[in-house]
C-alpha cells in the first residue's frame, strides 16, 4: 500500500498466505492508497485504489490477477553454443518480464506479461542481442523466441574468460 498522493509517510507491505489472503494492520494513516500486487508468480500485477479513514477497519480489498503471458526461447552465441545466465527482458508500455537462461540457454518468462506488444532483448556479459517484437493476448504462450549474441573479436585471454562463464 503506497499513498496515491506521494506525500504521505505512511505505507505498508504484506505477503499473501497459501490462499491468497493478506492483511495490512499497521502504518496506514488516513489517506488514499494504491494497493498493488507486485511480482505475482505466473500472473500480471494489478493495482486498485482505496481510501483509509482514521479509526475505521476496512476489509482488505480483493485484487483480481490475470494470468501472465509466457514467452520461451533460447540464447546462443553465433556457433549455436548455449549461453548460461544470459538475461532476457520483455518490456511493453505497461508491463515488464525477465528471465535468466539455464545451462542449455533456455529461458521462460512466465510472470508479469499482460496483453500488449513487447520489445525483447537478450544480454550476456554486457553484450546485447538484436531486439525483437512479440505481441501477446491475455495468458497467451509464444515459444521459440530465440536470440543470438555476437561478441567482437577479443584476445585469447578474454575468449577463455567468456568460455569459462558459459
Amino acid at each position: 500500500a503506497i499513498p496515491s498522493d506521494g506525500n504521505s509517510t505512511y505505507g505498508c507491505t504484506a505477503v499473501t498466505d497459501a490462499n491468497g489472503n493478506y492483511s495490512m494492520a499497521t502504518n496506514l494513516g488516513a489517506a488514499a492508497y494504491n494497493i498493488t500486487a507486485f511480482f505475482p508468480a505466473q500472473h500480471v500485477p494489478n493495482t486498485l485504489r482505496i481510501s483509509v479513514v482514521e479509526g475505521i477497519m476496512l476489509a482488505a480489498p480483493d485484487l483480481t490477477l490475470d494470468p501472465s503471458g509466457i514467452i520461451t526461447g533460447r540464447v546462443t552465441d553465433p556457433y549455436n553454443n548455449p549461453l548460461k545466465n544470459a538475461g532476457v527482458t520483455a518490456i511493453s508500455t505497461e508491463y515488464l518480464g525477465f528471465a535468466q537462461t539455464n545451462e542449455t540457454g533456455q529461458y521462460v518468462i512466465s510472470s508479469g506479461l499482460g496483453r500488449g506488444s513487447y520489445n525483447l532483448t537478450a544480454s550476456y556479459l554486457g553484450f546485447f542481442s538484436q531486439p525483437t517484437s512479440v505481441s501477446l493476448s491475455k495468458g497467451q504462450r509464444v515459444d521459440y523466441i530465440n536470440f543470438q549474441i555476437t561478441f567482437p573479436p577479443r584476445s585469447e585471454e578474454h575468449t577463455s574468460e567468456l568460455q569459462s562463464q558459459s
